[in-house]
């Protein structure tokens, strides 16, 4: 918990049962594809997680690419914020 925000982050992971329910106000989900989730079990696990908001993360440097965050937040049904690389994140 950071300035009363809920944030759930599960680092280099494929999407798991045990995802269920956690029920985050923010998730940060590997969006790469290749030793993690792709954009599409992404979404499924935002779903899965009943999170209010996603971030993608670990993309465009090793595997993945800014396209495979823009599907994420094409897909999702919750708000998703695409950073900046060194930018900062506002906790509000």
């Amino acid at each position: 918990t950071m300035a009363g925000k809920r944030i759930y982050h599960p680092g280099d992971t494929d999407r798991i049962p045990e995802m269920r329910g956690i029920a985050p106000d923010v998730v940060l989900l590997p969006v790469g594809g290749t030793y993690t989730m792709d954009a599409a079990e992404a979404i499924q696990a935002v779903s899965d997680i009943a999170a209010g908001g996603a971030i993608p993360i670990h993309y465009g440097d090793i595997v993945g690419s800014r396209q495979d965050a823009a599907d994420l937040s094409a897909g999702c049904t919750v708000p998703v914020e695409i950073l900046d690389p060194g930018g900062s994140l506002t906790v509000e």
